[in-house]
């Protein structure tokens, strides 16, 4: 594929500890961001017709009937599963192989169909689909990952199913968001990593490591690196850089289940003008406590959170709302120097956007993407991935941000640099854009309901699996 993207600069490995001996590391030819899942989808689509060795999909859900390419002409099926029948049938050496959650619990009695649906779609076929059921009763197998003959590889804020399609335009109605029932999906925000080079094939040890642990099988590594799968038209963000991944496993040593936190409080801790983050659940105690002591000091950093009105299901609203609105509550206790947003999109209609997305930008020189979200859970109780990469230029992190929050408000990233540079401040340069707060209104205050034990108890939420059927050891 050709690289039409334009020159990125270099990247070095010195804030926020993401030297770390102790993580992988490895070097990425090229690191490019997706904004949103209609690019994320037609961009697999592109790649995986390229494999020739290898595809590992890797996802806490996977559902065949995902079309990666929805505004396809007629005759031209983008189903997932059908796209992968036919490659497997065209390329009897190509290995294609699934990995997912095997979901527990009353709130994922849907996801539990979802690998058997999967496997109807490719009897018949060399595909293998697998799920995962070693890890503590009801913590998640939450990694995501598509990896290409061990040579690209895309770490996406989003799993490969039917309600995550979206563009940047967040419409309140867009037919190519309908679902298999025939209703049309809400507005969808999520964010995706994509590297080349020897850090794909660091990724895919990860998720072969992933399938033995679930199958039993040793699979071997790819037999070289290609370079012609770098998708056409997309522009890198960085080159040449080393990439960390962060990871979290409550099976692994006690470091390995402290990761993904431990990098989110050297983050916090090393910030010295900006913190901004994205994320599904605001939950996670230890990460408040730490954003609300860098709030309260006059030098600390300015910290800008986007997360949806609601979680995006019934059951999450019900057990991660509360402690959120609790988090939000505490943070703006702490903001004595008024540094302080929590906002919540909205499409052009006003419906509240879902957001999906994890991931960090810190001083527009670290970005921390992947499937870690500021939860309890995500911090030592599920499976989680995340990549971790710095430019020694802001430049490049500071136009992604800009970017991302241009999209939010419907206009050009130059305004929101404009807007900035004028207000000195991201939050600023937000409410000058946005002045009735119709795009990016703040979090709703806390209702007085929410104030006590349910909140604090963090039902659903665990730090550890030695707190999960023991809530009243959790600290609120």
């Amino acid at each position: 594929m050709k690289d039409e993207g334009k020159d990125a600069p270099s990247a070095s490995t010195t804030l926020a500890g993401t030297a770390d001996p102790g993580r992988p590391r490895a070097h990425a030819t090229r690191l490019a961001v997706m904004i949103d899942t209609a690019a994320l989808f037609s961009t697999l689509l592109d790649a995986m017709r390229e494999a020739r060795e290898t595809i590992w999909i890797i996802g806490w859900t996977f559902d065949p009937r995902t079309r990666l390419a929805p505004d396809a002409l007629p005759g031209q099926e983008s189903a997932i599963g059908k796209v992968l029948q036919d490659l497997a049938e065209e390329r009897p050496d190509l290995r294609i192989r699934i990995l997912v959650w095997n979901a527990a619990g009353l709130s994922h009695v849907a996801r539990r169909l979802q690998p058997a649906l999967a496997r109807s779609w490719f009897r018949s076929t060399t595909i293998s689909v697998e799920t995962d059921s070693t890890l503590p009763f009801g913590a998640s197998m939450h990694r995501k990952m598509v990896i290409i003959d061990d040579s690209l590889a895309f770490c996406p804020n989003d799993d490969i199913s039917v309600n995550r399609w979206d563009d940047q335009a967040h419409e309140d109605r867009n037919r190519f968001r309908r679902l298999p029932s025939g209703r049309i999906g809400p507005p969808w925000h999520a964010n995706h990593a994509v590297v080349e080079g020897p850090v794909a094939a660091t990724l895919a040890g990860e998720a072969r490591a992933m399938w033995r642990r679930a199958t039993g099988e040793e699979v071997p590594a790819g037999r070289s690196q290609r370079r012609d799968l770098w998708p056409a038209g997309l522009t890198p963000l960085l080159r040449d850089t080393e990439v960390s991944l962060v990871r979290t496993d409550p099976l692994g040593d006690e470091r390995l289940q402290d990761e993904g936190l431990a990098n989110f409080l050297a983050c916090i801790a090393e910030a010295r003008h900006s913190l901004y983050v994205e994320s599904t659940y605001l939950t996670s105690v230890r990460l408040r406590a730490a954003l609300a002591e860098r709030l309260k000091d006059p030098d600390g950093p300015e910290i800008v959170l986007i997360t949806g009105r609601h979680a995006p299901a019934f059951f999450d609203r019900a057990v991660m709302d509360p402690p959120r609105r609790l988090f939000a509550e505490k943070l703006r206790q702490a903001d004595r120097h008024d540094r302080l947003s929590i906002l919540t999109p909205r499409s052009p209609g006003g419906r509240a956007i879902k957001v999906h997305s994890k991931l960090l930008i810190a001083d527009d020189r670290l970005l921390r993407i992947g499937s870690h979200n500021m939860s309890n859970r995500s911090c030592g109780y599920d499976c989680e991935l995340d990549i971790v990469a710095e430019s020694a230029e802001p430049d490049s992190l500071r136009g992604l941000r800009h970017r991302m929050i241009a999209h939010f408000l419907a206009v050009a990233p130059e305004a929101v640099a404009r807007a900035e540079a004028g207000t000195g401040t991201i939050g600023g340069a937000i409410r000058q854009l946005d002045p009735d707060s119709r795009r990016l209104p703040g979090l709703s205050p806390h209702p007085p309901v929410w104030r006590g034990w349910l909140a604090r108890m963090h039902l659903g939420d665990p730090e550890r699996a030695a707190d999960a059927w023991r809530p009243w050891r959790r600290e609120g």
